[in-house]
């Protein structure tokens, strides 16, 4: 790839530098509110879900970035009343212009490249 090239891509961002405890406090979770941890293990489950269906396609650490924003907006339509609540707090753009979600990246990433999903 020449180097005007390279220049014209845009770094992808390096989710796994947010550890566990700012994704917390980042989303308003509380680690010490017992309900909290129940949605927050909510969530993880729902991704977990996309993780699986993202596994079934094919889809590995080389995969298409189109597909995992695909994934990424279908994790968002099922979820439950209450995980979508702390999605919302990921959303970037508006309205129509809402074209991704940190929350549901990050916890995908850590999904798919963390030992135990942490």
């Amino acid at each position: 790839m020449a180097p005007a090239e390279e220049s014209q891509i845009a770094p992808r961002p390096r989710y796994q530098t947010v550890v566990e405890a700012d994704f917390l406090r980042r989303t308003g979770l509380d680690p010490n509110d017992d309900e909290d941890m129940q949605l927050y293990s909510l969530m993880k489950r729902e991704v977990l879900a996309g993780v699986r269906r993202l596994s079934d396609a094919g889809y590995n650490d080389n995969g298409s970035e189109s597909a995992l924003q695909v994934e990424i907006f279908r994790i968002y339509q099922d979820a439950s009343t209450a995980t979508r609540l702390v999605y919302d707090r990921g959303v970037v753009g508006e309205g129509d212009q809402a074209h991704e979600n940190w929350v549901i990246r990050w916890l995908l990433w850590n999904a798919m490249n963390q030992p135990n999903g942490r």
